[in-house]
């Protein structure tokens, strides 16, 4: 049985074009019977299409009479209401013709001349407090200047009579035959804590013993920090100090 059906499936597929060409024609004459059984007729379609297109030819007039009567309508509103916007404009051009005569009208001088004096009381007034403010001003930011100033001035002068205090005159051989005078000008770059930065010398006295000595002065020096209204916003300042050897003097401090 099995081999019997095998056999009718290799034929059918081995003729699959001659067995989709009869399908398809018995597809087609089964739908021309179908079309020509069916009780659907165009004729009928056509008489259908008449009767509703007579429908819509007799509704259309009634359409229209009811727009002409919705139209007619807000004519009736819109008139009242231009009507009644006239009336308004009218009012308020009245008013406005008022006020202008009013403002057309002319002052008297009594009161012009209390205005004026108003105003320059007023202005006197608003003059004298600006000046006011100023002068409170002015003297405030006076005094902090000339106090950073002091303090920048005090710090310097205790720096050099520091540096003058641990000046000593060199005792050497060669600066006690010599016997040098002069002054050393110094430059000196402390930080805010009192830390030796840099130094060094500016214009020489004309001689490398007092110079050397001014160095070696300078270098182990120790140096107060910068009080907190000296030196506002610097985290280093420099200095510079002259330093005078004279024999005598120096002799003395010997």
């Amino acid at each position: 049985m099995f081999t019997h059906i095998s056999n009718h499936t290799d034929w059918i597929y081995k003729n699959r074009e001659l067995v989709s060409l009869i399908t398809n024609i018995l597809i087609a004459i089964t739908l021309g019977l179908l079309f020509l059984l069916s009780p659907f007729k165009p004729e009928m379609v056509v008489e259908d299409m008449q009767d509703i297109l007579a429908i819509l030819e007799y509704q259309q007039p009634l359409q229209e009479v009811k727009t002409q009567k919705q139209s007619a309508i807000p004519n009736q509103g819109t008139s009242t209401d231009v009507s009644k916007k006239t009336d308004v404009l009218s009012a308020i051009d009245k008013k406005s013709q008022q006020t202008e005569v009013k403002s057309n009208l002319p002052l008297d001088e009594s009161s012009i001349e209390q205005n004026s004096s108003h105003l320059a009381t007023s202005k006197n007034t608003s003059a004298g407090s600006q000046n006011q403010s100023l002068s409170q001003i002015a003297p405030s930011q006076n005094s902090s200047n000339q106090q950073l100033l002091n303090a920048n001035a005090i710090y310097e002068a205790a720096l050099k009579e520091y540096i003058e205090k641990i000046k000593r005159y060199p005792t050497s051989r060669d600066a006690r035959l010599s016997r040098p005078e002069g002054t050393v000008r110094i430059f000196i770059e402390l930080g805010r804590r009192g830390d030796l930065l840099s130094y060094s010398v500016v214009n020489t006295s004309g001689s490398n013993l007092l110079d050397m000595e001014s160095l070696r002065t300078i270098k182990g020096g120790s140096y107060s920090p910068f009080p907190d209204e000296a030196f506002v916003g610097e985290t280093t300042h420099k200095f510079f100090v002259n330093m005078k050897y004279h024999l005598i003097t120096n002799l003395s401090n010997n």
